[in-house]
């Protein structure tokens, strides 16, 4: 029960559940919306903690940049975040995605730095981002 001067409330089981869900969602949207890497095209962003996993995944502690001004059918550097980008935003799968922008939005939150390593498609020096 709630008391209140001059007024006794008992709170419904439903408003309870209700405002507990609310809070619960906007505390969720909250801490997304915080590791948000936006593209400089509108509306496109993606969670760095998705990135994160994926570079652990893959056994390495890098991912080249691999941007190129080619169609995802093309592309040449399968490897890379250009190509994992684009994978995860069909309508702009021919649209080179890893660009300067993201990848100094990446080095922003601290949980990566730039380097250069070997890219596993095509054995030169590429730029990459590593994992701090």
């Amino acid at each position: 029960m709630l008391e209140l001067p001059g007024l006794l409330m008992q709170p419904r089981l439903s408003t309870v559940l209700l405002s507990s869900l609310a809070l619960l969602s906007s505390y969720q949207h909250d801490k997304q919306t915080n590791s948000m890497i936006e593209l400089q095209y509108p509306g496109l962003a993606f969670d760095e903690q998705e990135l994160i996993d994926f570079i652990k995944a893959s056994g390495k502690k890098f991912l080249v940049q691999g941007q190129r001004n080619k169609t995802l059918e093309n592309h040449t550097k399968l490897n890379s975040l250009d190509v994992w980008l684009r994978k995860r935003f069909p309508k702009k799968q021919d649209t080179k995605l890893a660009d300067n922008y993201v990848i100094d939005a990446l080095l922003k939150t601290g949980k990566f730095t730039a380097t250069n390593d070997i890219c596993p498609d095509s054995g030169r020096l590429c730029k990459s981002i590593r994992l701090a």
